[in-house]
C-alpha cells in the first residue's frame, strides 16, 4: 500500500514494533483509496465497503438498506453436481424472507417444498422438465370454465403444444352450464393407431364407458354421435362392437311416447343399410318381443320409392340345398291374422306369387287341424269381375288331376264339394260320392257315372237316340229324397243309425247304395223298417225276416214308399196325337196300357195261375183288383182256363171260347 512501511516484522521484534506496524495497516484500511486489491488482504473503499480475496468467518451479520446489493459474489464457477464446489458453497440451509431469483439453471437434489405461489417460466419458450413423480393434487387458483366454446383461464397444453401421453387413474370433468362447445374434445391425426382406447380387464358390475344425461329439455339433441365425414372412406366402419360374451348392444328406452329406441338413416344406394352375419345354431338371430303391443306393429317395413324396376321390399332366403328341414319364414299367431296382405294397386302384380321348383313335395300346404265352423281357405270378391275368381291351370304334359278333393269324414252326407249361389246349393258331392245338381245339367260330351246317380228334380230329360240301362232292376216311383251316409251295424237284424229319419215300423224303403260288405246283397232292393226309434231302425225283408249283417258300413236310401206315391208310375211314350203309356193304376190295382200289345215270337203267353179261392171277386181288395170283363186266368183247382165275358163272373172256356177271350184280352 502507498505510504506504508512494508518491512517484515521478525518474530524477534519487540511488541512495540508489532504495534506500530498494525496501526499502519488500520490507517491504510481507513484512509486509502488507491489500494491494489491483488496485493492487499482486505481493502475498504470510500463508500465504507470492503473487498477481500479470502475470508473464513464464524458469523457474518449484514445489515443493509434496500437500494443496493447487500452481498455480491462475482465468480465464474458453476455448482458441481456432486456438491464439491460452487460460487457459494454451504453445508447449511439458505433462508430468504424476500424473493429470490436464479438467472441460470437450478438443480435441487432432494425435496422441494414451496408454501406460496409458484411461477415457472415467463415466456412460451421457457421449458419445464419434471422427472419426479407427482404425489399430491394439482388444483388451479380458481374454478375457471370455458364459455361460448372458446377456452379461457388455466389450460393444460394448447392447440399448438400437445402432451404425448397423459396417464390418469381417474379423471373427472365438471363443466359449467353455459358451455356451448365441446366439453371433451379429441383431435387426432393418428393413421394406423386408435384415437381413443378404453381397457378394463377387471370390470364386474361396472361399465367401461357410461354416458348419462338427466336434462329435461325437449330440444332435439344427440347424447353420443360418431361421424365418418369422408365420403371416399368407403371401407370405414363408423362403430365396431365386439362381444366375446354377453350382449353386443343393449338399448333400454323407457319413455312410452318417445322417439325410436334404434333408428338408422341410411343414404346408401347400392350397398346394404344393415347387415347381420351370424353363425347362430339353435338360437335366434333377431328376436323381437312386443308384449304390450296394442295398435302398433312389432315390425314395420315400408318403401315409398316410385321406381318401376323389379325389386324385393323384403327378401328371405335359404340358399343351401341340403337344409331340407329348414323353414324360410315361420309365422305363429295364437289369435288374429297369421299373414294379411292388402294390395291396393288396381293393375299391380299378384298379391301373393309363388314360383316353385318342387317335384315330389307340395308347393303350398294348409294344415288346419282344429278347424270347426271356419274355413281353411276363403276367397271373397265383391267386385264385378269378368275374369276367373279362381283359376287352376295345368299347362304341361300332366298326367295327374288339376284339382284333387278328398274328405275322410265318416258322418253321412258330409260334402266334399259344394257350389252355391246366394240362396241355394248349385252343385255338391258328398264323401260317399253322391252328387247333387240344383238346376239343369248340360254335358257336351259323354257323361259317365260309375256310382249312384240321384236326380231330385221333377223331370229328368234324356234327349238321345238310344238309352241303354244296364241295371238288372229298373225301379219306378220311389220317393225322390235320398238320405245318404246312414251307418249300419254288424248284427241280426242290422241296425241303421240315421238322425231324425221320420220312418215308422213296416214302412218300405228302397236301398239306393251300400258301402261295406255287410249289406252288399241289398243294394238297390226294397226292405222294410222294424223296431224304429227316433234315430235308429232295424232292417227286415218284405216278408218280415231279419236282415243279418256280418260287417259295418253305410247305406243311402229313399222312402218311405206308399201306394199313393207310385200311382200312375210307368212308361210314357209321346206320339203325334196321344201319349202311349204302360203304367200302374193304384186305384184298380193293375198295370194298364192304352195301346195294343203284340207278342211277335214263337214263345208263349203265360196266364195268371191261382186256385178257385184266389180268383178275383166282383169287388177289389187292397191288393187284388176286381173281376172285370176281359179278364183271363188259369184255374189250378179245376185245371181250366177261365175268363170274364160279361159282368164280373169267371167262366170256364172251351178252346174256341179261349181264342175269343185271348183276342178280347189283347185288344
Amino acid at each position: 500500500m502507498a505510504g506504508v512501511n512494508r518491512s517484515n516484522v521478525a518474530v524477534t521484534d519487540t511488541f512495540d514494533t508489532w504495534r506500530i506496524r498494525t496501526n499502519e495497516v488500520n490507517t491504510t484500511l481507513n484512509q486509502a483509496t488507491e489500494a491494489i486489491t491483488a496485493n492487499t488482504i482486505i481493502f475498504r473503499d470510500d463508500n465504507s465497503s470492503y473487498i477481500a480475496n479470502a475470508a473464513t468467518l464464524n458469523t457474518v451479520s449484514i445489515t443493509h438498506g434496500t437500494t443496493t446489493t447487500a452481498l455480491s459474489v462475482t465468480s465464474g464457477l458453476a455448482a458441481a453436481s456432486d456438491g464439491t464446489k460452487a460460487s457459494i458453497l454451504t453445508t447449511g440451509g439458505i433462508y430468504s424472507t424476500l424473493s429470490s431469483k436464479f438467472a441460470a439453471d437450478l438443480t435441487i437434489g432432494t425435496d422441494l417444498t414451496i408454501d406460496g405461489n409458484t411461477v415457472i417460466g415467463s415466456a412460451s419458450g421457457d421449458v419445464v422438465s419434471v422427472n419426479a413423480t407427482l404425489s399430491t393434487n394439482v388444483i388451479p387458483t380458481t374454478n375457471v370454465s370455458a364459455s361460448s366454446g372458446a377456452s379461457a383461464g388455466a389450460m393444460l397444453g394448447s392447440t399448438a403444444k400437445n402432451f404425448a401421453h397423459i396417464f390418469n387413474s381417474q379423471q373427472t370433468i365438471t363443466a359449467a352450464s353455459g358451455i356451448t362447445d365441446n366439453v371433451f374434445s379429441i383431435t387426432s391425426a393418428a393413421g394406423a393407431g386408435n384415437t381413443a382406447t378404453i381397457i378394463n380387464n377387471s370390470v364386474t358390475t361396472g361399465t367401461p364407458l357410461s354416458v348419462s344425461s338427466t336434462s329435461t329439455d325437449t330440444s332435439t339433441r344427440k347424447l353420443v354421435q360418431i361421424t365418418n365425414d369422408a365420403a371416399a372412406a368407403v371401407a370405414t366402419t363408423a362403430l365396431s362392437i365386439q362381444s366375446d360374451g354377453g350382449r353386443g348392444i343393449f338399448v333400454d328406452s323407457n319413455l312410452a311416447a318417445g322417439l325410436p329406441s334404434l333408428e338408422i338413416d341410411s343414404e346408401h344406394t347400392t350397398a346394404n343399410a344393415v347387415i347381420i352375419d351370424s353363425i347362430m345354431t339353435t338360437g335366434t338371430v333377431i328376436d323381437v318381443t312386443a308384449s304390450a303391443l296394442t295398435t302398433g306393429s312389432a315390425l314395420f317395413v315400408e318403401s315409398t320409392g316410385a321406381d318401376t324396376g323389379t325389386r324385393n321390399i323384403v327378401d328371405f332366403r335359404q340358399e343351401h340345398a341340403s337344409a331340407t328341414g329348414s323353414t324360410v319364414l315361420n309365422v305363429l299367431a295364437d289369435e288374429g291374422y297369421g299373414v294379411k296382405i292388402t294390395s291396393t294397386a288396381a293393375t299391380s302384380n299378384a298379391s301373393l306369387d309363388i314360383t316353385s321348383s318342387h317335384t315330389t313335395k307340395n308347393t303350398f300346404n294348409i294344415t288346419s287341424a282344429s278347424l270347426t265352423t271356419g274355413s281353411a281357405l276363403n276367397i271373397l270378391s265383391t267386385g264385378t269381375h269378368s275374369g276367373n275368381l279362381v283359376s287352376f291351370v295345368s299347362d304341361g304334359a300332366a298326367t295327374g288331376p288339376t284339382l284333387f278333393l278328398r274328405n275322410d269324414a265318416t258322418v253321412g252326407g258330409t260334402k266334399i264339394l259344394q257350389v252355391a249361389n246366394s240362396t241355394a246349393d248349385v252343385f255338391s258331392v258328398t264323401q260317399a260320392g253322391d252328387a247333387t245338381i240344383g238346376n239343369d245339367l248340360t254335358i257336351a260330351g259323354d257323361f259317365v257315372v260309375t256310382g249312384n246317380l240321384s236326380v231330385a228334380g221333377a223331370t229328368s230329360e234324356i234327349n238321345t237316340t238310344t238309352t241303354v240301362v244296364k241295371d238288372k232292376t229298373l225301379v219306378l216311383g220311389t220317393q225322390s229324397a235320398v238320405t245318404a251316409g246312414a251307418t249300419y251295424t254288424a248284427a241280426s237284424p242290422s241296425v241303421v243309425t240315421s238322425a231324425s229319419h221320420g220312418l215308422n215300423n213296416d214302412d218300405i224303403i228302397f236301398v239306393v247304395a251300400v258301402s261295406g260288405t255287410g249289406l252288399a246283397a241289398f243294394s238297390e232292393e226294397l226292405v222294410k223298417v222294424s223296431n224304429k226309434t227316433t234315430n235308429t231302425f232295424d232292417l227286415v225283408d218284405l216278408d218280415g225276416v231279419n236282415i243279418t249283417s256280418a260287417g259295418t258300413g253305410s247305406i243311402s236310401w229313399v222312402g218311405p214308399q206308399t201306394d199313393a206315391l207310385v200311382d200312375d208310375a210307368g212308361i210314357y211314350i209321346p206320339g203325334s196325337t196321344a201319349v202311349h203309356k204302360f203304367k200302374w193304376d193304384d186305384t184298380l190295382n193293375y198295370f194298364e196300357s192304352n195301346a195294343s200289345l203284340r207278342i211277335n215270337n214263337t214263345g208263349q203267353l203265360v196266364l195268371p195261375n191261382g186256385t178257385d179261392a184266389q180268383k178275383p171277386a166282383s169287388s177289389a181288395t187292397a191288393t187284388v183288383p176286381a173281376a172285370t170283363t176281359g179278364a183271363l186266368r188259369y184255374n189250378s183247382t179245376n185245371s181250366k182256363i177261365e175268363a170274364v165275358t160279361t159282368g164280373t163272373t169267371y167262366e170256364n172256356m172251351s178252346t174256341e171260347t179261349f181264342a175269343t177271350a185271348i183276342a178280347i184280352a189283347l185288344g
